[in-house]
C-alpha cells in the first residue's frame, strides 16, 4: 500500500491503531494487545504439556571416563601384566584428572600386622617400555599403596597417543587374583588441579622385553551419573569415548535407572541416542534419533531405558544421550546414566598352510562360519512375552 499520511496525523500510534482497524474489525487496540497477551499467557502454561521449551535441553553435562579390565585378572607371584588405556590422543579428556585404584579379592593387601607381603607394583607410563614413569604406587615405606595418583594428562606434554599401565606382582602368595580401575574426570578451572603428569615424570632405563609381552586394551566405561530433570525437561549427556579406527564398528550399552527410593511415585524417562554426526547445531533431536531405528532410543518412560545402538567408523567421536523426563505434572524425576562401550567383534579369518586338503578345508570352514553369522544377524528372534 502507498498511503499519504498528512502532518497532522504523523506517529507511529496511528499506524499501528489503523492496522488493527483494518485487520481486527470491531476490536480496538487495547483489546487486541490484552488478546495476545493472554494468548502468551496460555501457552506458557500449557508448554510442559506440549514440549514447547523441551527442544533445547535445560542441563548439558559430561560424563566422566572409567577404563578396566574386561574380567577380574589373575596374576603369578613376579609375573608381569601391561594394560593399554585408548586415549585418541587426549582429543576428548585433555587437562583431565586420572587416578588409578586396584584391590585384590583372593588375599588381603599387603599389612605389616599379619606380617603377609601381598602386594601389586603399578606403574603408570606414556609408553609400553616406561622410560617415563608419571605415576608408581611405591611410597616412601616401601609398602605400595592400592592406587596410583590423581595427576592430570596434558595432551601437548604426553607425547603418545595413549596411557599405558604396568602390574608386577609380589613373591607372597602364589596367584592373586585382582582387579583395575582407571577413573578420568574433567576438571573444573576453577578447583585446584592435581598435578601435571610429565612435571611429576621420572626418568627410568626402561625395559624393551616388555614390548614383547602381550597388551590388554581395556574396556571404557562411563562413571555412573546421577542427574534430575523435571516432567517435560530434556538433559543432553556427552560420553567422550575413544573409538579407535583399527575396528569398522562398535557396539555401546546405555542404561537409565530411576531408582524407587529416590522416586516413590509413577514415572520414568525416555533416552535417545546421538552419533556425533547425528548432531544439528549441537542439539540431538528426537525426530533425527527415530529415524535410525528402534536400537538408538527407548521413549517407554519406564523406570529402566536400555538401549544398544553400533556406531560405524564413519561416524566416531563423542556420542551423546538424550535423556526425557516424564512423569506426573511439575514433579522432579532422579536418574541414574550408565554406558559401556562394548569390544568389537572379531571377524573370522583364514590361515593357509600350504598343503591342499587342509586349504580347502580351512576355506570351506571359513564360509560356512560367514554364512552362518550372517544368517543369525538376518533372522529376528522371536519376541519374548
Amino acid at each position: 500500500i502507498t498511503p499519504i499520511v498528512k502532518k497532522d496525523e504523523y506517529g507511529p500510534v496511528y499506524l499501528l491503531k489503523q492496522w488493527y482497524q483494518r485487520r481486527v474489525r470491531g476490536v480496538s487496540y487495547i483489546q487486541a494487545v490484552l488478546i495476545v497477551l493472554n494468548m502468551l499467557s496460555l501457552l506458557l502454561l500449557l508448554a510442559p504439556v506440549l514440549g514447547l521449551l523441551t527442544a533445547t535441553p535445560i542441563i548439558r553435562e559430561t560424563l566422566s571416563l572409567s577404563f578396566a579390565p574386561e574380567s577380574a585378572m589373575v596374576i603369578n607371584q613376579a609375573q608381569v601384566q601391561l594394560f593399554r588405556a585408548p586415549l585418541c590422543q587426549g582429543m576428548y579428556v585433555d587437562s583431565w584428572s586420572f587416578e588409578l585404584k586396584a584391590f585384590m579379592m583372593n588375599v588381603q593387601w599387603d599389612s605389616r600386622e599379619i606380617g603377609d607381603s601381598n602386594w601389586l607394583r603399578i606403574r603408570i607410563s606414556n609408553t609400553q617400555d616406561m622410560t617415563k614413569v608419571v605415576c608408581d604406587n611405591s611410597d616412601t615405606s616401601g609398602d605400595p599403596a592400592p592406587g596410583c595418583g590423581p595427576f592430570t594428562y596434558d595432551k601437548k606434554t604426553w607425547g603418545s597417543d595413549d596411557l599405558y599401565i604396568e602390574v608386577t606382582a609380589s613373591v607372597g602368595s602364589p596367584t592373586y587374583q585382582y582387579g583395575l580401575n582407571l577413573v578420568a574426570n574433567h576438571q573444573d578451572h576453577s578447583a585446584t588441579k592435581s598435578p601435571d603428569a610429565m612435571s611429576i615424570a621420572k626418568d627410568t632405563v626402561g625395559n624393551k622385553m616388555l614390548r614383547t609381552l602381550e597388551i590388554e586394551t581395556l574396556e571404557q566405561v562411563a562413571t555412573p551419573f546421577v542427574s534430575e530433570l523435571v516432567t517435560g525437561e530434556t538433559g543432553q549427556y556427552m560420553i567422550p569415548y575413544c573409538f579407535e579406527t583399527t575396528h569398522p564398528q562398535r557396539k555401546l550399552s546405555a542404561t537409565t535407572l530411576v531408582p524407587d527410593n529416590l522416586n516413590s511415585g509413577a514415572g520414568g524417562v525416555a533416552s535417545y541416542f546421538c552419533t556425533s554426526g547425528m548432531m544439528r547445531n549441537g542439539e540431538c533431536y528426537r525426530s533425527i534419533v527415530r529415524k535410525r531405528g528402534v536400537e538408538f532410543y527407548d521413549a517407554s518412560g519406564a523406570k529402566i531405558n536400555t538401549i544398544t545402538p553400533i556406531v560405524k567408523k564413519e561416524e566416531y567421536g563423542p556420542v551423546y544421550l538424550l535423556v526425557l523426563a516424564q512423569g506426573d505434572w511439575h514433579k522432579k524425576i532422579d536418574f541414574t546414566i550408565t554406558t559401556k562401550l562394548r569390544h568389537a567383534e572379531e571377524q573370522p579369518t583364514m590361515q593357509m598352510s600350504g598343503d591342499h586338503e587342509e586349504d580347502v578345508r580351512t576355506v570351506v570352514s571359513y564360509l560356512r562360519e560367514r554364512i552362518e553369522g550372517k544368517s543369525r544377524a538376518e533372522v529376528p528372534e522371536k519376541e519374548e512375552l
